[in-house]
């Protein structure tokens, strides 16, 4: 047992040795925990669908939603349109957003992404 503690000691240390300390901006996409706001001619595009029983813990924001019967949203729901089955429920409410709310939220993914992109990963 000693021998793994030290074998992990030792890459944790390496690891450490490598890392860099970063500030990553996520503007207001900390609030979600799933997030689909993309635009298209596309009936995928901005969708987000919860299958049967789903149970999220936290906010979740799409153009088009789509909750299968007994979905559990512990947040709220935002999107400009969506559908529900049977025994949905959202804790936080349903928010109706506008084009603007998600094309924010687009660009600032965006921004993320670049951000992450600089930080040199592969």
């Amino acid at each position: 047992m000693k021998f793994l503690q030290g074998f992990c000691f030792t890459l944790c240390l390496t690891a450490a040795s490598s890392a860099t300390a970063s500030v990553i901006d996520t503007g207001s996409l900390h609030d979600l925990a799933l997030f689909s706001g993309a635009k298209g001619h596309s009936s995928q595009a901005g969708y987000l669908g919860f299958g049967s029983e789903s149970d999220v813990h936290g906010n979740v924001a799409a153009r088009n939603t789509e909750f299968g019967a007994g979905s559990h949203i512990h947040g709220y729901a935002a999107s400009q349109a969506s559908q529900m089955g049977g025994g949905v429920r959202i804790d936080g409410g349903v928010q109706q957003w506008q084009d603007n709310q998600f094309d924010e939220l687009n660009l600032q993914l965006m921004g993320l992404s670049q951000q992450l992109q600089a930080l040199g990963g592969q």
